[in-house]
């Protein structure tokens, strides 16, 4: 009951080509622009911009976004399962946040744009 299998009856197979005929994203493959990074500290750019580091959650199923160049051009995503990719970009989190909306025509309570460093502030706690 839990644990439905996967069948071509519920349409969830992952291992089915998309529209263009594209094998699915592998975990962990890195698609869109790479960002070069300061060779001495990895979290800014080559031209001294910080890096920012966020977490995408779509919460019904995320969009397959090869085919979209502005979120493509914003940085590096890499495809972590079904729900989630991990961006690397120097948009700042609600600039990111307003791309997705304007790309993917999604309304703001469909995905989660977050942080994945802590808050540097929270070390006064432990």
């Amino acid at each position: 009951m839990f644990f439905q299998k996967k069948t071509k009856d519920n349409n969830s197979s992952d291992s089915e080509p998309d529209l263009w005929g594209r094998e699915p994203l592998e975990l962990y493959e890195k698609i869109g622009r790479p960002i070069e990074r300061d060779p001495e500290n990895p979290l800014r750019s080559s031209d001294g911009k910080p890096i920012q580091d966020f977490m995408v959650l779509f919460y019904k199923g995320k969009s397959d976004i090869r085919g979209v160049g502005g979120l493509l051009y914003a940085g590096e995503w890499i495809n972590y399962g079904t729900k989630l990719y991990r961006v690397n970009t120097l948009l700042q989190q609600l600039e990111l946040k307003e791309l997705i909306i304007e790309e993917l025509q999604l309304e703001e309570s469909k995905f989660l744009v977050s942080q994945t460093r802590v808050d540097p502030r929270l070390h006064l706690f432990y």
